[in-house]
């Protein structure tokens, strides 16, 4: 099976539905539904830092559907208050050397003015909330559309974002995930050498362009499988299919009955690509490591 997508893994070194708006009739106040408020400031609550405490007033901002401006933002002192200046609502979180943090010193979660009327920038669309809340509420893959995060940010906090906003922290989060995987094809080495250590009878090996020292392929076969294996019937399936990360990748797989004649996972490879010499560095390690002496039937 062809890959959907150009990009190649051997290219890096390892190294709810919608609620109805109150009518003009019956004003509510922003955040006055007790369904859609998840978060609120009390006083002495305690942040690590002033960074976690704006990341919090965030999603409190959001979660209430209210917008908050910075009256003062300093290394010893954050006063909050609404965007609505004739608003009572206010925060103040203070800098405490005895808790090496920052603690809430005075809270007024009450909006008295402020009413729920559309502005250009809700808090929804905030760049910085975005790239935090929508990795925790859904996996944003290589496939992912701002329309499916919008969805997804309508269900968990009740609020329509725009649509570049979505496409923004859409592109920005694929970027993030490329890297973190590039990152991890970094570590292979350092992997295979623990679980060595860790399951000393199992069988690890990573495979890597000479020279260049790029990933192309890295073997797994734990002992527990190979154990399973001995006291199973002598029959093994032979499978691929491709990962479903940024990087696709064709993953060769090996299944046998267990003992109690339920499917059990012997082994499996990743690959730069499936071809012959991957399909044959797969086959001869299984028939080396993983498979006794005896006579056993392959179906591929």
């Amino acid at each position: 099976m062809a890959p959907e997508t150009e990009t190649s893994s051997s290219d890096y070194e390892i190294t709810l539905p919608t609620t109805s708006p109150p009518s003009a009739s019956s004003p509510t106040p922003m955040h006055s539904t007790p369904s859609k408020c998840k978060e609120e400031m009390y006083v002495g609550q305690e942040f690590v830092s002033f960074a976690s405490f704006k990341s919090a007033m965030l999603r409190w901002a959001v979660s209430c559907d209210f917008k908050h401006r910075y009256q003062k933002s300093d290394r010893q002192k954050n006063v909050v208050v609404c965007a609505d200046k004739a608003c009572d609502f206010e925060v103040r979180a203070s800098w405490k050397q005895a808790i090496q943090g920052v603690e809430v010193t005075v809270a007024v979660p009450t909006h008295t003015t402020c009413l729920g009327t559309s502005t250009k920038r809700l808090p929804v669309n905030n760049h910085t909330f975005l790239r935090e809340a929508v990795p925790e509420i859904m996996t944003v893959g290589k496939n992912t559309t701002p329309n499916e995060v919008i969805a997804a940010v309508m269900w968990h906090y009740n609020q329509k974002m725009k649509y570049q906003a979505a496409h923004r922290v859409v592109k920005v989060l694929q970027e993030k995930n490329m890297q973190t995987e590039m990152e991890e094809f970094r570590q292979l080495p350092q992997y295979v050498r623990i679980m060595r250590k860790l399951d000393t009878m199992g069988e690890y090996f990573l495979d890597v362009e000479e020279g260049s020292n790029r990933f192309q392929r890295i073997f797994v076969c734990p002992e527990a499988s190979r154990s399973c294996f001995i006291n199973s019937p002598p029959m093994i399936v032979l499978d691929s299919t491709l990962t479903t990360s940024n990087l696709p990748m064709p993953l060769l797989v090996a299944v046998c009955p267990d003992p109690n004649n339920e499917v059990a996972l012997l082994a499996w490879a990743v690959a730069d690509e499936e071809n012959e010499v991957s399909w044959r560095f797969f086959c001869e390690r299984l028939a080396l490591y993983c498979v006794p002496s005896c006579y056993v039937t392959i179906y591929v």
